[in-house]
Formats: C-alpha cells, structure tokens, sequence
C-alpha cells in the first residue's frame, strides 16, 4: 500500500515519461516530414552571394513545397494503390492493348476527347536516363525504358486513331531509325542546353504561344541553363506534376522565368527577370494572388493590367511537367527491377507505355478554368485553339498533352461531370502536413467547404462502413 509521499514519486514519475513519450514524438514526425521533402541537401546553392538573391527565393520556395501527387499516392496503403494500379496501369503488354486503356479516357467526356488539333513533337526535351546501379553493375538505357526519348511509330498511329488527332514529327531535330525489331522508331537526343538555343532561335517556335509537356529533370536542368548557375550536386528544383514554367522572350532572348504551380492554381509563384547582363531579378510586383500588376496611376486612377496582359506582348513557351504516371507508383531499384523482367505479363503500363492514372482528368478538370483563363490572354483575342501544342517524344508527355487540351476545349456542361480533384481522393496523414500554417484564402476550394468535396478513395478507418458518410465512399472508375 503507497503513502502520499510515494504516491507523489510515482505520479511525478508518470508525468516524466509521458513527456518523454511526446518528445520523441515530435522529433518523429519533424524527421518524417524532412524525409517527405526530399531529405538530404534542398538548398539549391553553398552560398548566396547578393546577385544569387533570386537563387535563393529558388531555394525557399524549394524547401516549402507542398506534396506532390505521386508521392501522397505512394503514402497510401497497399490495397488502395492495388486499385489504382489494377484500373490504371496493369493488362498492357504490348501496344495492341493501349487502345483499351485509352478507352477510359474518351468516356470522360460528351466529345470522347475527340478534338481536332495537330500534337507537334519538339526535340531536346525528353526526360534524363536514369543510371542505377544494380548488383555492382550500372544500368542505364537498356534499363530505363521509362525515361527513354523514343516512340514507337505504331504507337503514334494507334494514338492518331483513338483521339482523332495528327501527329507532326517532321522536325529536322528528330531521328527517325528502327529498332532491335526493325520497327520504326523516333527518338530525340536530351539536352537542355541545346533546347535553349532551339526556342531562342528564329524561325523554330512559328506561333507567340506555345505549350509544351515534357519532363521533371529536364524543366529542372534547363532552369540551371538558363539562369546560368549550377546548383549542387543532389540538389534540384523540384516540380509537381501539371507544374509550369513560362519562359517570355524577346529578340531570341529569354526575357523572363515564371514559375506558376498547379496547386496555387497556376497563378506566378515566382517570377525572375534577367537583365541584359544577365543579371538576375526578383519581380515581386508580379506575385499577386489577383493577377495584378499596378504600372502606376493616371490623372489619379490606378493604371492596373493583368500580369498575363503584361506578359502577352512577348513570345511565350509553357513548359508543363507531364501526369502523375503508372511508373511514379514504382519506388526503388528493385521494384523496377521486377517490372522490367516481368514486362511479357503485362507490366509495360509501367514502363515504355506508363500511362497517365485517371485521377489526371480529374485535376486537370479541377484546375480547367485557371489555366483556360491564363491561356486565353495570349491568344490575341482568337480561340485557345490557335496556340501550338506538343511534348516531347516520350509515350506519357504525348498522353499528358493530348488530355490537357481536351479538357480545356470542354464545354462547362462536360467539366461539370463528377471530378474529385486529387487532394479529396487522398487522405492526409500528420507527416504529410505541412509545417507552415496557410491562410484560408490560400487553401483549395475543396479543402475549405466540406460541402465541395469530392468522394475519395476509400481507406481504412476506424468508422464502421455503416457511419460513413455518401461522400467519403470512392467513385466508380469502371
């Protein structure tokens, strides 16, 4: 039996463990979050000396990037990503099968994504080779048929036919040649460098409007081009999926870099100047969440224009990182591995042919009208039509382009079709939040009225099935 003084040790006891419980808590979850960013070195430079104070507005935002898609999907459990592997990427062994998984798409909306336009394929843009090693020995393009900058042209004529569109790959740029099959192939070399020369020198973007899908380590890479600095070894910027950069130029000379992320609806997040002398310049004013940009006042009145009003009197290229694909679902060596002995079973939805997963349509609707209204400011007054469309030569840019321009041709009756964005089909999990505190104003439409969000992907929950709510059970993708 305790008296009260060993009854007052023992409580003080239990207070000095469960405190120590809650400290390794919290070092628990701060570790996981640096993890969940990328870990290792996110400063983009050593040292910012005052003319790299642009790189360094680079790097912050870099630090405070909020979650991709892929790597919230990767957070969920193992029967959920089952289901979205089994509806969006597996049964795909050879190109004869990719007109079923097209098949999906068409039904998404009343034209059967169905509208007319020429894809243009651009060279230098693709994505880089991964080299990993594998049992002490380094694989690199035998390996990676993810990455590699080729494509089929069987495959282009099965894309023609099922979206009913054209496909222009007579760049001078691209090599046309066959493969081990003898089947005729167009592949594309990778360099940003060169691709800087290529949109820079007149006569090779004929239109002042451009959109172009490409890839993560490219966009990456050509934005160290361009600002003419290197970052450290590991370290890069890292884009979402369906991110943009805009680049202005004027007199075959890139004028600006503006960065626009999906998950701020594309308005500039980040926009840099770069002077005659290459000197770099943070354009604050051009950061503002109404899309204004005040040049000063006349006889009293603010004079204000639209910042894509200010932007539109320069040729403009976006450069769109591609969908959130089936081979973003696959982490590590080994996994990759497995999928690339294993292709004959109907595994290259994850490699050569990694298609977009569905939930794309989805956002891409979500974000429709941002986007459409950001675009129809630089087409002069004529149909959004009118702006050049492309990717690079890899099977999921061409895809990616091919969705985005439908959808943002659909009419509101078809974008108001059942569209759960992809931050309602996910769950957010303590590690996943961010710890910086967001205004309202800032946060997605579906975050903030519960009455806006879409169903998600069911996971497992304590709450009986009984309880749930119509709005948390998982749309049918059938």
């Amino acid at each position: 039996m305790y008296n009260r003084i060993s009854r007052k040790h023992r409580h003080k006891s239990i207070r000095r463990r469960k405190y120590r419980k809650s400290r390794k808590s919290i070092r628990r979850e701060k570790t996981t979050r640096k993890k969940y960013r990328g870990g290792g070195l996110v400063e983009l430079l050593n040292d910012y000396t005052g003319k790299d104070y642009p790189i360094q507005v680079l790097s912050n935002a870099n630090i405070d990037k909020k979650s991709t898609f892929g790597h919230k999907i990767m957070k969920l459990g193992k029967l959920q990503l089952t289901e979205i592997k089994n509806r969006s990427c597996d049964g795909i062994s050879s190109k004869n099968d990719l007109d079923i998984k097209f098949g999906w798409f068409r039904d998404q909306s009343t034209s059967k994504m169905q509208n007319q336009f020429t894809l243009k394929l651009f060279p230098y843009c693709g994505e880089k080779i991964q080299e990993k090693e594998l049992l002490g020995y380094k694989v690199g393009s035998s390996f990676d048929q993810v990455n590699k900058s080729s494509i089929n042209k069987d495959v282009l004529n099965i894309i023609e036919q099922s979206f009913n569109i054209k496909i222009d790959s007579n760049q001078n740029e691209l090599n046309h040649s066959k493969n081990d099959k003898q089947e005729d192939i167009i592949t594309s070399v990778y360099d940003p460098s060169i691709f800087k020369t290529f949109i820079t020198r007149f006569g090779n973007i004929k239109k002042n409007t451009t959109f172009i899908v490409t890839h993560s380590n490219f966009m990456n890479e050509l934005l160290q081009v361009i600002l003419d600095r290197t970052f450290q070894e590991k370290a890069k910027f890292q884009f979402n999926n369906l991110d943009i950069i805009q680049l202005c130029i004027y007199n075959d000379k890139i004028k600006y870099i503006i960065i626009r992320r999906i998950l701020d609806h594309y308005t500039v997040s980040i926009a840099i100047e770069i002077g005659d002398d290459n000197t770099l310049t943070v354009k604050t004013e051009f950061i503002d969440y109404k899309s204004i940009y005040t040049t000063g006042f006349t006889n009293g009145v603010m004079d204000g224009l639209s910042i894509d009003d200010y932007f539109k009197k320069y040729k403009n290229i976006f450069l769109m990182r591609h969908c959130v694909g089936c081979h973003n679902l696959e982490e590590g060596i080994f996994a990759k591995s497995y999928r690339y002995v294993g292709q004959s079973s109907g595994n290259k939805g994850y490699l050569e042919y990694s298609i977009c997963l569905q939930q794309t349509v989805y956002d891409m609707r979500y974000h429709k009208k941002a986007l459409k209204d950001i675009l129809e400011k630089y087409c002069h007054d004529q149909d959004i039509a009118t702006i050049q469309f492309g990717s690079s030569v890899i099977f999921r840019a061409i895809l990616t382009c091919i969705l985005q321009y439908n959808i943002l041709l659909e009419t509101d009756t078809q974008a108001s079709m059942r569209s759960p964005s992809m931050r309602s089909t996910l769950k957010r999990s303590p590690s996943m939040r961010s710890p910086s505190k967001r205004s309202p104003s800032m946060r997605s439409p579906s975050m903030r009225s519960p009455s806006m969000r879409s169903p998600s992907i069911r996971s497992p929950s304590k709450t009986s099935p009984s309880k749930r709510s119509p709005s948390m059970r998982s749309p049918s993708m059938t």
